[in-house]
């Protein structure tokens, strides 16, 4: 039996800290109005006319948008108040920036200076009736009435209100490093690209099969097909890989595409993206420096799973130590000279470090591949498997599974360097989550794996001070 051990927890005396409060500078109701006021006009022009568009084709449809609120600061009650009208469906929020104090929004001091603040972005699926109701609800912060009970967070909401808008095409493929992806699979591919595109979750079944559809609709439309899908109700996400044309991939890119115009979509990304680029071809993947002493008994029954790359099975220090699980077959097409990562990993983790003589782990290590090798021989989650699809259905069988089930501990070491942390918490990191918290299981997530510089702005002295402020607050 093996034990993993953590430094004793200490406990410290808590250092009390007064800060000075702030308070939010916002605008006057008539300031709020002269800036807004066109915003709500031109949000109701756009869904009369899509009303009138699809009206066209299928009479009584009252289509829907995704209403975008931009806010100084939070309005941590206003999905409660969101509820109390029919029609609009709560999709999420993300972080936003701080932002500069500027003539409409500042943080102010207990020294009266105006300070930076943050900025919060808020996600409602509405329809024209809904619309109506949120227009009705506008004049009376206009007017400085009284609002109803459960409805009053919109006053804050419009107080603090920045922007409103619909979710866009731009919207949809300008996280963090997309467009250069995306735009990098367009000069790399000839003929076809594989795309994944993530719908905006809604609680309704019936609603999420119409999307669905509404997208292989568009997508054999241009010509391309629809390769998988997933969906999962605990995460709140909805996926589907599709594989199309360069041409129709500039065409998102330009925004002219009806896939990249359609209102069910939240994010286009590219797919297949978790690759290992670390070992060069003159790498050695683990060195045979140490003999160990293998009298010792080892258990059949595994405590620790590795999901990563196919390790070389037979290497001298990996014999009789691993339990591999492939369920798919993708051992077959993978040469044994390339299965780099997973022998290392599956190394570390049997032998720790092999220069210091560690006794070898006792129990069997169960590995399963979630690497292929794709036509550079690079290791990288293939581009038709949805990964949080993939991490879901591997975590199950270990989980579900009685010759498997005595696993405690899972490692995962991979990466998508264009998913980095930014603003929000990933699919993939909401489903280790839940996966941790439904099984009982620890996952240990390895960080660093990004291979390019990282850049930033001011200069070095400055980032040790943040880090020593922000050390000093953490006490």
């Amino acid at each position: 039996m093996d034990i993993l051990t953590f430094t004793p927890h200490k406990t410290q005396a808590k250092v009390s800290k007064k800060f000075p409060p702030t308070q939010m500078r916002k605008p006057t109701i008539g300031q709020q109005q002269h800036r807004l006021a066109p915003k709500f006009e031109a949000l109701q022009n756009a869904f009369q006319g899509q009303n009138m568009e699809i009206q066209k084709e299928v009479d009584g449809i009252d289509p829907e948008r995704v209403l975008v609120f931009e806010v100084a600061g939070s309005v941590d009650t206003f999905i409660k108040a969101t509820r109390k009208i029919k029609g609009f469906e709560w999709l999420g929020e993300l972080e936003g920036g701080e932002c500069d104090p500027d003539e409409n929004f500042a943080m102010i001091a207990q020294d009266k200076n105006e300070k930076k603040y943050s900025e919060k972005f808020y996600f409602v699926m509405s329809n024209h009736r809904a619309l109506l109701q949120l227009l009705s609800l506008w004049n009376i912060f206009c007017d400085n009435k009284e609002f109803d009970w459960g409805l009053k967070p919109f006053r804050e909401l419009f107080e603090q209100l920045k922007d409103i808008r619909l979710w866009n095409e731009n919207d949809r493929i300008e996280e963090f490093g997309v467009r250069d992806k995306l735009e990098e699979l367009v000069t790399t591919n000839i003929v076809s690209v594989k795309v994944q595109i993530e719908l905006w979750f809604s609680s309704s079944e019936e609603k999420r099969l119409n999307c669905e559809r509404q997208i292989r609709f568009l997508t054999e439309q241009t010509g391309g097909r629809v390769i998988c899908s997933y969906q999962n109700v605990e995460i709140r996400y909805h996926a589907i890989i599709i594989e199309c044309s360069t041409r129709t991939v500039r065409e998102m890119l330009d925004g002219t595409s009806p896939l990249i115009k359609a209102t069910e979509i939240q994010w286009i990304r590219p797919t297949g993206q978790v690759i290992d680029r670390h070992f060069g071809e003159g790498d050695s993947v683990v060195q045979e420096t140490v003999q160990f002493d293998e009298a010792v008994e080892k258990s059949e029954t595994p405590i620790i799973a590795l999901l990563d790359g196919m390790p070389m099975e037979n290497h001298i220090l990996l014999q009789n130590h691993l339990l591999v699980d492939d369920p798919d077959n993708w051992a077959d097409d993978y040469i044994v000279k390339n299965r780099k990562h997973g022998t290392a990993m599956a190394s570390l983790l049997i032998h720790g470090d092999i220069n210091a003589a560690w006794m070898p782990l006792s129990s069997k290590l169960y590995v399963r591949p979630i690497f292929r090798l794709n036509a550079e021989g690079e290791e990288c989650v293939p581009n038709d498997v949805i990964f949080v699809d993939l991490l879901h259905r591997a975590v199950k069988r270990i989980m579900e599974n009685e010759e498997f089930r005595s696993v405690k501990i899972i490692n995962l070491s991979v990466g998508d360097s264009s998913r980095l942390f930014l603003r929000s918490t990933s699919p993939e990191a909401r489903m280790l989550d839940w996966l941790s918290y439904h099984y009982k299981v620890l996952f240990v997530i390895s960080a660093g794996n990004h291979v390019t510089d990282l850049f930033l702005t001011g200069s070095y002295r400055d980032f040790k001070n943040k880090t020593k402020k922000s050390q000093m607050a953490m006490v």
